[in-house]
């Protein structure tokens, strides 16, 4: 009577119908692991503050499987600047991971700019300041 109630996952968890929609969210099977906050759900800030991870909404996973940490903030969601500051990551909108397959940009090194001897700090035009390409650089 219960295979009436339930639907077995493919997690392999048993699901009652109406539940399955919001199950759907949160399965491991179905979805990564949110890299800002290491599949937590929240995280500390610098003031010592635990708040709920923004880029999961506390669910502790990214909708899909096909994410890739983002190299110009190393999966944080921001990254210091060289004046000192930090800056929200612009090429993951604070995510701290990429949606699809990306290579880091050979010439700056997932940065978004590069230093130069001549004008110092610059953006890179060759990945438009992202720090990497959609896609497998083979």
């Amino acid at each position: 009577q219960i295979d009436n109630l339930t639907t077995t996952h493919v997690c392999g968890k048993r699901i009652d119908n109406d539940g399955l929609t919001k199950h759907k969210l949160i399965c491991p099977k179905l979805n990564a692991p949110c890299l800002k906050c290491s599949g937590k759900g929240k995280y500390t800030t610098v003031e010592c503050n635990e708040i709920t991870c923004d880029a999961c909404n506390g669910r502790k996973c990214l909708a899909g499987l096909d994410w890739t940490k983002c190299f110009k903030c190393n999966g944080r969601g921001a990254y210091d600047t060289t004046s000192g500051t930090t800056e929200i990551c612009s090429t993951c909108q604070n995510k701290g991971a990429l949606n699809g397959k990306w290579t880091m940009c050979f010439k700056c090194h997932g940065a978004g700019a590069y230093d130069t001897e001549n004008q110092g700090r610059i953006n890179c035009a060759a990945c438009t300041f992202l720090g990497a390409f959609k896609g497998f650089n083979l």
